[in-house]
């Protein structure tokens, strides 16, 4: 190719032209697009929210929850504590609370949508989810 031949070009703006409506609808459109997928990739994040949490024997209007008090009965410090009482202030659901009170299936459903979004194998969850929530309940 010759010298003559070559397009004279200094910078991109000399083959999209300069800003205009067309640059500004398109930058708009990819703006949003990706503002709406960071929100729900982000959301994720929140759902699994470590909240704090209680033996469910403790009275609701025991003030001073020590830490004793998530593991073992408020009667009996002797026995482990097989369910739990979540501070629901913030948000009504976790992740958290729902594997560690048994409602593997909800968490599942949660945690494969989180996967297929970001392109990531769910073949083994429910086997993963239901050891997960027997070792916590240990």
């Amino acid at each position: 190719m010759d010298d003559q031949q070559k397009p004279d070009v200094k910078h991109i703006g000399d083959i999209v032209g300069e800003w205009g409506k067309w640059q500004f609808r398109l930058f708009i459109f990819c703006f949003i697009q990706e503002s709406v997928s960071a929100l729900n990739n982000m959301g994720y994040s929140f759902m699994a929210y470590d909240n704090d949490f209680w033996c469910s024997d403790v009275p609701p209007d025991y003030q001073e929850k020590t830490a004793e008090m998530k593991c073992f009965k408020f009667n009996n410090l002797n026995e482990t504590c097989n369910e739990w009482q979540y501070d629901r202030t913030q948000f009504a659901n976790s992740i958290n609370t729902q594997i560690t009170n048994g409602h593997v299936d909800r968490a599942e459903h949660t945690l494969r949508n989180a996967l297929k979004v970001n392109g990531k194998s769910d073949e083994n969850l429910k086997k993963q989810l239901t050891e997960l929530s027997a070792y916590l309940q240990q």
